[in-house]
């Protein structure tokens, strides 16, 4: 099964809910390999850039959700020898 699927700008984790597969891959539109999942999980989650992907599948696809990580970035820089501050 091959689905084709457009991430905007501001997107950039891609959800997809995948039943009887063996392997699930995503394709971007200069014919790249830029994801590959080859485990029985039904909820699957890739962080991509923005642009045009094939979502390629030997199961069924079901529920395909876009999100951006958002808050997940952080300008700061990362010091393992300080501990985290609490955000406000």
């Amino acid at each position: 099964m091959k689905k084709h699927i457009k991430i905007p700008k501001g997107k950039d984790v891609v959800g997809l809910s995948v039943n009887g597969h063996s392997y699930v891959r995503l394709i971007d539109s200069s014919g790249n390999e830029t994801f590959r999942f080859e485990s029985p999980g039904k909820h699957i989650t890739a962080v991509v850039c923005p642009g045009n992907y094939t979502v390629e599948t030997d199961g069924k696809l079901g529920r395909i959700d876009l999100a951006s990580m958002g808050r997940l970035r952080d300008t700061a820089e990362f010091n393992a020898m300080k501990p985290p501050t609490a955000r406000r």
